[in-house]
């Protein structure tokens, strides 16, 4: 699938929601809800990486698939993010019908 000018660049979503190591701080994925077959919505959230304040979470990771197998899922900005096929159809599978869930997700929480 090609790039189009509405493509958040990975460095752009990094920018959007900086980490900062000396406060020790990560990014989580909020996967919004929603049926198989409707848009795929996340949000990016920082949370500081203490015990005391930790929000629960799910971690996903594996290999993601060749670079051009690629799928469009939104970003709560109304940007839209590349990501593999491989990832798109494993948080397709992952979202619930109802309600959030947060993730952490190396492809996309790490830059």
């Amino acid at each position: 699938m090609a790039t189009s000018a509405d493509d958040q660049a990975a460095g752009g979503l990094y920018d959007h929601v900086p980490i900062t190591a000396e406060r020790r701080e990560t990014r989580f994925l909020s996967l919004s809800p929603g049926t198989w077959d409707s848009e795929i919505n996340i949000r990016l959230q920082v949370h500081a990486l203490n015990r005391w304040e930790l929000p629960r979470y799910e971690a996903l990771s594996y290999t993601w698939g060749t670079s051009s197998e690629r799928r469009h899922v939104c970003i709560d900005d109304g940007a839209r993010m590349l990501v593999t096929d491989n990832l798109f159809n494993a948080l397709r599978r992952l979202r619930r019908k109802k309600r959030e869930r947060l993730l952490w997700v190396d492809a996309i929480c790490i830059n």
